[in-house]
């Protein structure tokens, strides 16, 4: 299962996150920018003890692992991909405990989220030869 984000309804991100409406629409808001990360306590904390202020989708993610109850973000490493900002990160992902729970995650190559199960993308990378160690 794989769902582009801006595709859907959060109507249909509350089920798929096995989230409230109402988590599904910060969600939303979040992502597209009419929600400030800097309004989640987390984000604000990091805020105040950096030096350079973090990237718009670092604050995103952050303030995203605080709407579902994460347990912090990770990647997924691509040997085929590389970039000056996320090196060979192919995939910022919201770690939910489980890889094969569905959980959010950003595509460094396509600039875009999805929703889907860590497990699910961690394995066609590596049927393709493109999951790094």
């Amino acid at each position: 299962m794989k769902t582009h984000f801006s595709s859907h309804p959060a109507s249909r991100l509350a089920k798929n996150l096995n989230i409230p409406m109402k988590t599904a629409l910060q969600l939303q808001s979040l992502i597209k920018g009419r929600l400030d990360p800097a309004q989640f306590d987390s984000v604000r904390s990091w805020l105040k003890d950096c030096h350079h202020e973090p990237a718009r989708i670092e604050q995103i993610l952050v303030a995203a692992n605080d709407l579902l109850d994460g347990f912090g973000i990770e990647v997924i490493r691509s040997t085929k991909v590389w970039d000056r900002f996320w090196c060979d990160a192919r995939f910022v992902f919201i770690n939910m405990d489980d890889v094969y729970a569905p959980t959010l995650m950003f595509n460094t190559a396509s600039q875009s989220f999805i929703v889907s199960p860590m497990a699910d993308i961690a394995d066609r990378l590596a049927s393709s030869g493109e999951l790094a160690s």
